[in-house]
């Protein structure tokens, strides 16, 4: 609620940002989402897999902005989530980071 209250007010795009663990050494960018997630989709079952968990709750997320008219995209990553974090604010040039919990500290 507080990204699309600053998105609206700062006329600002969004990327939301999903950082999965590294795989097999992998590091770096999984997938680009431009869409937010299809409603019939959602209704035929939980996804299989980590990294179909975190495309389905980043399109999730992308909703509300899609419904605002804001532009938003998704971009899932792999790594150390501060590391991926600071690598893509510098390559998206972003001017605001907020960062969601998960009520764990």
């Amino acid at each position: 609620q507080l990204t699309l209250q600053e998105a609206l007010l700062r006329n600002a795009s969004v990327v939301v940002l999903c950082c999965l663990p590294t795989e097999g050494g992998v590091e770096g960018e999984v997938m680009n989402i431009e869409c937010a997630i299809d409603q019939v989709v959602q209704q035929y079952g939980q996804p299989k897999d980590l990294l179909n968990c975190a495309e389905t709750a980043v399109r999730a997320a992308l909703v509300p902005f899609q419904q605002s008219g804001i532009p938003a995209r998704g971009l899932l990553c792999r790594g150390k989530p501060a590391a991926v974090i600071v690598e893509q604010a510098n390559k998206l040039s972003a001017s605001m980071i907020i960062m969601g919990r998960r009520h764990l500290s």
